[in-house]
């Protein structure tokens, strides 16, 4: 089913059967998009969520369900596509409540059957932002994950060699190990911390979790080891060269493999890197959408030895160049310009006192304002007394976020002391949050901003 050209990797039935007269509506949306978006979300939230017994499986339920092996409760989401292989897909930074399962609502484009689990490091330790589902000293969740992995598969009548793991940041990170485990089977990671010790949020793991990798027996720390360790399971990293935190990890990796990265697909082994550049303030979430997706999953078909490599090559830097260009055009965009009259006045909206802001309180260094933003609105926004508790930090930031499309529309950098920011929404400003940035990833752990006064002034637009 996996091999082929790449359009046949491509095999949802009907994308190419629309006619012109039902192709986009009236919104510019494509019936491709709408179709391969849908899904119902009422799959994530069931009445009743049921225990398996993973050594008397009778059968898997479609949507959730929880696990319970080796004393360590795992939450799970699952949809199935019979006769086709098993896509695992782990999760990365809890970004809201556990559990979390990341791309769930990609399973009906998805090649296979989803298996997605999120990571228990957080039902274990409340506060923690980024588990890599590693358990603690006596017990390593990733072990533990890939002997329940095995179990579902057989019960399913999958092969090994059918088996992919398909995630990002920190659930790619664990992906290596449980794959390493389940000979034959594909792991591909996308901006992956291959060094977890390299990793901004690494201090803070530690802190939270009192586990310290760097003495650590199941070699959770060592990206390289399981690599090397089983050479029929085949290894795809994506990364972004254009996020500090991953193109580090993947210059380190390439010196400790002697591996030659170029831009584009890369391969040595049963390792494939496709190295791209993706322009965000967050660029380590820069990452694939729904189409970028079948690119990325054909690559576990360069492999084989009856493919010619060198014959994709120049292809991939084009899938790179639309890759690059899609997040060169959000960056540019702009919300909407308002055609309308303003207030002549600016009325308060949001007056506070001595508010201070801990980087490891959220994602990113991230502290989203308790604040509803609504359209047609001129804001300035006014910080007083503002200082960091880290006398190297001399700027921090205001930004707003479409929380819809996780993206990050406008990001105003702000100097220490008293400034301001200016934002104009326009009328299809919707699903917006307000954010305070105290640093960039890296330079702000453990640190607190604080704010002596921050005043919120609006007019708005007639």
């Amino acid at each position: 089913m996996m091999n082929g050209s790449l359009l046949e990797s491509i095999f949802m039935p009907g994308l190419s059967g629309i006619k012109i007269q039902n192709c986009v509506d009236e919104n510019g949306k494509t019936e491709v998009k709408r179709m391969m978006t849908t899904h119902n979300s009422d799959l994530l939230s069931p009445d009743t969520i049921p225990e398996i017994d993973l050594d008397n499986i009778q059968t898997i339920p479609e949507g959730r369900f929880s696990i319970k092996y080796k004393n360590v409760s795992f939450e799970m989401f699952f949809h199935n596509k019979p006769n086709l292989p098993l896509i695992v897909v782990l999760n990365g930074t809890l970004m809201a409540e556990y559990p979390e399962f990341k791309r769930w609502s990609w399973c009906n484009f998805m090649q296979g059957s989803m298996l997605n689990i999120a990571d228990p490091m957080y039902e274990k330790h409340k506060g923690l932002r980024l588990g890599w589902y590693y358990g603690d000293k006596q017990k390593d969740y990733r072990k533990i994950l890939s002997q329940i992995i095995i179990k579902i598969a057989a019960f399913l009548n999958i092969s090994n060699e059918n088996i992919v793991f398909y995630s990002s940041s920190g659930g790619a990170a664990a992906s290596f190990e449980i794959a390493s485990y389940i000979e034959g089977s594909t792991c591909i990671a996308i901006n992956p911390q291959l060094y977890l010790e390299d990793y901004h949020y690494y201090d803070s793991f530690k802190k939270i979790t009192k586990q310290n990798p760097e003495e650590d027996r199941f070699h959770r720390n060592s990206i390289t080891h399981w690599i090397n360790r089983n050479n029929k399971t085949k290894y795809i990293i994506v990364g972004n060269v254009y996020s500090a935190d991953d193109k580090t990890a993947l210059t380190r990796l390439a010196d400790e493999l002697d591996l030659d990265l170029r831009y584009g697909i890369s391969k040595k082994n049963n390792l494939i890197v496709w190295c791209y550049s993706a322009v965000s303030d967050e660029p380590h979430n820069a990452q694939e959408d729904y189409c970028m997706h079948f690119p990325i999953m054909f690559l576990k078909n360069l492999f084989s030895e009856t493919v010619d490599f060198h014959h994709y090559e120049n292809l991939y830097v084009l899938f790179s160049e639309l890759w690059s260009n899609k997040w060169l055009l959000l960056n540019e965009k702009k919300l909407e310009k308002p055609t309308f009259v303003l207030d002549k006045k600016f009325s308060t909206v949001y007056d506070r006192e001595n508010l201070d802001i801990t980087a490891s309180e959220s994602i990113y260094n991230a502290y989203a304002l308790d604040f509803d933003l609504t359209p047609n609105t001129y804001y300035r926004i006014t910080a007083k007394g503002a200082f960091s508790t880290n006398e190297d930090i001399q700027k921090y930031a205001i930004g707003i976020k479409d929380t819809k499309k996780n993206a990050l529309l406008i990001k105003r950098k702000l100097l220490m002391g008293a400034d301001h920011a200016e934002f104009l929404l326009g009328s299809s400003a919707q699903n917006l949050q307000l954010r305070i940035y105290t640093g960039e990833p890296g330079k702000a752990e453990n640190t607190t901003l604080h704010i002596d006064k921050l005043i919120i002034k609006a007019k708005k637009m007639h």
